[in-house]
């Protein structure tokens, strides 16, 4: 298989799925979430300690199930592919999401930019490229353009791989640097259909016409 970003923009599927979710611990909860649901969510696991999940019952859309179930733990749940979630600390806007502005669409453009960049390292290293597993990154750009800082949000299931992603990502030159270099970029990473055209050349099956 190819390579594939999916980002911001998708929405999470909203079949309704009856939740029958205990509050308690937060990371039990998820893992409870994640078996109920087909959805994935990522996240360091010290971000979630000490942090209690509010009971899910009822028929409803996972998004708004995990929504739910985050009510009062100081978290929110940041779609980052159809059928994936990030989790980071909530901010001070996001109890009213706003509306699109052309600030959005200039990051969203600058997240696509670092998107390619970061795709093009994995290319350039074959025994790194994206197939059996994804990768939900936390990235940030230095006022020099550099992705200074790389993290993984969720293991690959290989440390060794672990290790050598984040190597390769953190000496990335982006090319030109954030609005903000103090906001990190919380992206997804992961393999493409079997029918869609691969982002690395030669890798997987051959592209579509």
């Amino acid at each position: 298989m190819g390579l594939c970003v999916a980002a911001g923009a998708a929405r999470a599927e909203a079949v309704p799925t009856l939740f029958d979710l205990p509050g308690g611990p937060l990371k039990d909860a998820l893992a409870r979430y994640d078996t109920a649901t087909r959805m994935s969510v990522f996240f360091p696991s010290e971000l979630v300690e000490g942090r209690n999940a509010a009971p899910v019952r009822g028929r409803m859309a996972p998004e708004q199930a995990l929504h739910r179930l985050l009510e009062g733990s100081g978290l929110v749940a940041r779609l980052v592919a159809p059928e994936a979630f990030v989790l980071q600390p909530a901010g001070p806007d996001d109890a009213v999401p706003p509306e699109p502005a052309p600030a959005v669409t200039a990051e969203r453009g600058y997240e696509q930019r670092l998107e390619s960049r970061l795709l093009r390292a994995l290319c350039e290293r074959g025994d790194l490229a994206l197939g059996s597993y994804r990768l939900a990154l936390r990235v940030q750009v230095d006022a020099g353009g550099r992705a200074a800082q790389v993290r993984l949000l969720d293991s690959t299931g290989d440390q060794a791989r672990d290790g050598a992603i984040v190597e390769t990502l953190r000496r990335v030159d982006v090319g030109q640097a954030p609005a903000d270099p103090a906001r990190p970029f919380v992206l997804l990473l992961r393999a493409r259909t079997a029918d869609a055209a691969p982002v690395c050349p030669g890798a997987g099956r051959a592209a579509a016409p």
